[in-house]
């Protein structure tokens, strides 16, 4: 089984993020899916890496033994990031199962659509977690994802504290 997480990684998410009691629930609800999930032979987990959730998510599979990949929408994905974010994202890629660059070159929306489109068409379930706004990557995800049946669904959110099953 393969499990993904995407984040709407822009300002409103990162600020509920910086709750501790929403970087709490998220992280615990993270860590309490994975860790029903390892009881099953064969978890990998993927990630797109954008900063804070997609990075910790990274952390929680380490933590629990979990191996992940990682999905690299272009080269210097990391290049506006502070130091330290930049620091964690180079061990996380260090310490991958594998590393997936799904295209070259600079940023464009584009790419991140098709680095997350690449995550939801290899894994067999995948979390959102999500801030109810019906932009940003997190909704365009959930549209995608009613195009694919046969992917199992959690919904984290981050406004009403509530996982949700689809």
């Amino acid at each position: 089984m393969k499990v993904a997480v995407i984040a709407n990684n822009r300002s409103a998410i990162l600020d509920y993020y910086e709750n501790e009691n929403v970087k709490n629930f998220v992280d615990g609800s993270i860590k309490k899916i994975l860790t029903k999930l390892k009881r099953r032979k064969g978890i990998t987990c993927l990630s797109g890496l954008s900063r804070d959730i997609e990075q910790n998510f990274c952390h929680i599979c380490e933590s629990l033994k979990i191996p992940y990949s990682t999905y690299i929408p272009f080269e210097g994905q990391e290049a506006m990031w502070p130091k330290p974010v930049k620091e964690k994202y180079h061990d996380l890629i260090d310490n991958a199962e594998d590393v997936i660059f799904s295209d070259y070159g600079s940023y464009s929306p584009k790419k991140i659509r098709i680095r997350d489109r690449l995550i939801i068409d290899e894994a067999s379930m995948v979390i959102i977690v999500w801030d109810k706004r019906k932009t940003g990557r997190a909704f365009s995800c959930l549209n995608y994802l009613k195009e694919t049946e046969d992917k199992k669904v959690i919904v984290i959110d981050v406004i009403g504290l509530t996982v949700n099953e689809y």
